[in-house]
């Protein structure tokens, strides 16, 4: 139901950010709930983290945060063409999707043999997560800043 109801602000902030070069704080504060609720959702599937989720999409209201920018002038003509530029880095995001299931799936089992899950099991399914709210976010009008493949360095 959140997904419906976020999908019906995306068109509304589609359009209005067409016209006003700038995402309403409104649709945009909606629509960040969204893809910060779907990480948090993701990181309980994954096994990044063993707290259920919270439905409220609140900042920092969660073991794993997402940051999220406040509303951003964006260009007319990117914002115009929004469902065509992110096809390259949905394609990336499905590839590293179908890689954390399987992490997740090697995960569970090495869970239940150390106890806890592998860091480096653990740091690819942050990145993976990260990389999709990145993808989101920006398909999703929150940012004009196309998403970048980088992995966080160890440390």
């Amino acid at each position: 139901m959140f997904g419906i109801v976020a999908v019906l602000f995306l068109i509304a902030a589609w359009f209005a950010t067409l016209v006003r070069g700038r995402t309403p704080q409104g649709l945009h504060d909606m629509i960040a709930a969204y893809i910060r609720y779907q990480s948090w959702v993701w990181a309980y599937v994954f096994l990044i983290t063993d707290r259920f989720p919270p439905f409220t999409g609140a900042p920092a209201a969660y073991v794993l945060d997402v940051m999220i920018d406040p509303p951003e002038r964006q260009s007319r003509w990117s914002v115009g063409f929004r469902l065509l530029l992110p096809i390259p880095v949905l394609a990336i995001e499905a590839l590293l999707e179908n890689i954390l299931h399987t992490v997740a799936f090697f995960g569970w089992f090495t869970g239940l043999v150390l106890g806890r899950l592998p860091a480096g099991f653990r740091s690819f399914g942050v990145f993976g997560i990260a990389y999709r709210a990145k993808t989101f976010g920006y398909l999703m009008l929150l940012t004009g800043t196309y998403p970048a493949l980088d992995f966080p360095k160890p440390g």
